[in-house]
């Protein structure tokens, strides 16, 4: 077992600063980089699309940390997460930077402190969301080794993450070529029924949605919205609740077999097949398509909505 040592006896740290933002004069025409922890979220941090004057860096506490400081976010969402500076660069407060030192590879504090980074959120006193300082940074263990056993670790953990990598993309190869060979299929199918087409309208029940509060806070019925529908699919445990009227119930509800669709901003055209809905409605900016079951089946028109013929018509405003 390693021997260790607080990472703040070791290591000189420091967390950056934010310029007043009413004043212009510290942001305008900026040309120093200023990484907000939003910006550690990757291993290699090699440029910043923020940016603050001279001025901003004089009258405020943020200051320009080296290439190869050791990055972590301390606040909010991205708390806990590591990454490698590789340019000069401010940072905001929420950024506790670990500077370079000849005793220790960034690359191993990376890894060390990523591996690190769920025992040190558990100890944050955050309610809402966590927040880490630099005194519990500072009092993490690290262990005693020499440069060339911390290189011998990186070495094996990069050829481990290299491999994992290419794992992973030969795994996105493979869900993209299922989805265009998918695709082509729905599409080959739907050009021989080219001359057999119906309005969908004359077949259906077609209605828009619902406009109402809704809440986080559990209650009766779930209310699904446009920012619901990814890819096919909804997550119904991130779907909020909201209250109605009896009297509008009966035409709000979705029901199994439902298709309901967005019809309006960047997700026109998005559909979702309703799959045993557990009390749903669906909001505004959706329409609920419910097909007469006698002339089609909703799985049939589902993957008519993946179709190319359905995606020209939905982008030329049909």
């Amino acid at each position: 077992m390693w021997k260790t040592v607080k990472l703040g006896d070791v290591l000189k740290t420091g967390a950056g600063g934010t310029p007043l933002k009413s004043k212009n004069e510290f942001y305008e025409d900026g040309n120093i980089s200023w990484l907000l922890s939003g910006a550690v979220s990757e291993k290699e941090i090699s440029k910043s699309k923020t940016f603050i004057t001279e001025a901003g860096l004089n009258n405020s506490s943020a200051k320009i940390f080296p290439p190869n400081t050791v990055l972590v976010a301390m606040y909010g969402a991205t708390a806990g997460q590591v990454g490698i500076l590789r340019f000069p660069s401010a940072t905001n407060q929420a950024v506790c930077g670990i500077y370079p030192n000849e005793s220790y590879l960034p690359e191993f504090l990376y890894y060390f402190l990523e591996n690190y980074k769920e025992r040190l959120l558990l100890e944050t006193s955050g309610v809402a969301q966590p927040n880490l300082s630099q005194v519990k940074i500072k009092n993490i263990q690290i262990p005693i080794l020499s440069t060339s056993e911390q290189q011998c670790i990186v070495a094996k953990l990069d050829s481990a993450f290299a491999e994992i990598d290419k794992a992973l993309l030969v795994n996105q190869n493979n869900i993209e070529n299922s989805k265009r060979l998918y695709s082509n299929g729905i599409d080959e199918t739907f050009k021989t029924l080219s001359s057999k087409n119906a309005e969908l309208g004359k077949y259906s029940n077609i209605n828009y949605g619902y406009t109402t509060k809704a809440s986080f806070a559990k209650g009766t019925y779930k209310l699904l919205r446009i920012t619901d529908l990814q890819d096919n699919s909804v997550n119904w445990d991130a779907v909020p609740y909201c209250e109605i009227e009896k009297r509008k119930l009966d035409k709000m509800l979705l029901y199994d077999g439902d298709i309901v669709f967005a019809r309006t901003g960047a997700t026109t055209g998005k559909s979702f097949l309703v799959k045993n809905p557990v009390n749903a409605l669906f909001a505004s900016y959706l329409i609920r398509v419910s097909v007469d079951r006698e002339v089609f089946d909703s799985s049939y028109v589902m993957h008519f909505f993946q179709s190319s013929n359905y995606w020209q018509q939905v982008n030329s405003g049909i």
